[in-house]
């Protein structure tokens, strides 16, 4: 491969990733604004920032106005709103002559646990650490777990008659517990190596929630998948009080649709997609991994708090909020829990939580969804470094370009098929603030200290 189409290679990864944030904060943004709606009608207003929201709160509650309880009521939901409804986005400004490229540098966005950003990133970094994990993890025995252990996609639910669990509507800590409970089992410790979970909360069409988890495990090998389904199903039945004729569980080995030659996707007689299972030692490493990440992304799926008709179920979200405060909703066990090469920032040995630390700044290296990349980085170190030239196709100089800060959403892009893929445009150049001359990593930290307006009006003087 040439430097040239290594260079353009780059510069599309690049856009993809800004035109993907952009994307999700759209959905942020819509998520904002029917968060609005639904509190309007309970007469409570939101203003600009969180601060004034504060302010108006503790006049409300001074005054005794009576929309105080439902502000109060609502504080959660209010606090997610403020949290995902800004992310700042950094790009390189280049121009030539006539003509103004952007290019994305990092973004800047909440670590709540509803975000669309960060539940799409969060997706991508752990299914990019188990994939590189995987690639050449070994067990005490010094034997490779691909072509070891049989991996699994568990999934777990309870009998909810009438909507609830044993007198819970919202029974989200019942099931984590029991299966704690389950893991600490000698049943589960016979059949089952390693693993991680997430827990997913959706609206029931038929009884009210719809509360279960999902589990990507290892297998100990020697034993039939048939037979560890069978007693992991009657431990789990004993825990939960199941006597029912639902057995509570789906314990299937991993696989993904079968495919032919050309890439198309085999069908059966039926019409049906064809499973083609992952066979440890004799299935090829990108299949073994390519099940893996196919189980591991069901963890987050923000779709799940949408309702048919494509809007978002605020009541939903409001309950699940009220009532996961301080809840693990994602984590590893077995042979996983103290891996060191599966951790990263911010959901290392904590509760994934809705956040008041620093927002999260990723950059854009190595962003295709895909994968097959090297580690992803969570931070801005070498990203200027790093810097594509979009007019010379060459590594870029300071000189070259202006770090500029805008909101995403303001930004246009080229279509999937154009010539430039997914290149940042816009006609309205006002929705960005202009830096001085900084580093990147400045830049980020003046601006989050709230210093570079004014480094930028003395800039502007000299």
């Amino acid at each position: 491969m040439t430097d040239l189409q290594e260079a353009k290679n780059q510069l599309r990864k690049t856009y993809k990733f800004g035109y993907t944030v952009r994307n999700k904060s759209l959905q942020n943004r819509e998520l904002c604004s029917q968060i609005e709606d639904f509190l309007s009608d309970y007469d409570v207003r939101l203003p600009k920032t969180k601060k004034d929201f504060q302010l108006a709160f503790d006049r409300a509650v001074r005054n005794g106005e009576e929309h105080a309880a439902l502000m109060e009521r609502f504080e959660d939901l209010i606090r997610m709103y403020y949290s995902i409804a800004e992310t700042t986005g950094y790009y390189a400004r280049f121009v030539k002559e006539e003509s103004v490229r952007f290019v994305p540098l990092a973004f800047r966005y909440s670590r709540h646990r509803l975000c669309h950003v960060w539940n799409w990133r969060k997706s991508q970094i752990i299914r990019n650490r188990y994939y590189n994990f995987l690639r050449n993890a070994i067990d005490e025995s010094g034997r490779m777990l691909l072509n070891t252990y049989r991996p699994i996609h568990l999934v777990l639910t309870v009998p909810h008659e009438g909507g609830k669990f044993q007198g819970h509507r919202f029974y989200a800590r019942q099931i984590i517990e029991r299966f704690n409970l389950l893991r600490k089992s000698a049943v589960w410790k016979k059949y089952v190596y390693a693993g991680e979970y997430g827990l997913e909360v959706k609206r029931s069409k038929s009884h009210g929630l719809h509360i279960h988890v999902h589990s990507f495990l290892l297998q100990y090998p020697g034993y039939a998948v048939t037979s560890a389904a069978a007693a992991i199903e009657g431990e789990w039945r004993k825990l939960v009080g199941n006597e029912t004729t639902y057995s509570g569980i789906h314990y299937e080995t991993l696989y993904t649709w079968k495919k032919d030659a050309a890439g198309n996707l085999v069908r059966d007689k039926r019409g049906q997609m064809v499973k083609d299972y992952v066979s440890p030692g004799s299935s090829d490493i990108q299949h073994y991994l390519s099940g893996i990440m196919e189980c591991i992304k069901y963890h987050f799926k923000p779709d799940a708090i949408e309702t048919d008709g494509g809007k978002f179920d605020i009541l939903l979200i409001d309950e699940i909020l009220t009532n996961t405060k301080g809840l693990r909703m994602y984590s590893r066990f077995g042979a996983f829990y103290k891996q060191s090469l599966l951790n990263f920032k911010a959901l290392h040995n904590e509760p994934e939580t809705e956040t008041e630390e620093p927002a999260a700044v990723e950059d854009y290296t190595d962003t295709d969804e895909e994968p097959d990349l090297e580690e992803l980085n969570t931070d801005v170190s070498g990203v200027e470094e790093r810097l594509i030239n979009p007019f010379t196709l060459q590594q870029a100089v300071r000189s070259d370009y202006a770090i500029t800060i805008g909101n995403p959403t303001n930004l246009l892009y080229y279509s999937r098929e154009s010539d430039i893929p997914y290149e940042p445009y816009t006609y309205t150049f006002n929705v960005f603030r202009w830096c001085p001359p900084l580093s990147l990593k400045e830049v980020i930290m003046m601006d989050c200290t709230g210093k570079l307006k004014e480094a930028a009006e003395a800039y502007a003087m000299r």
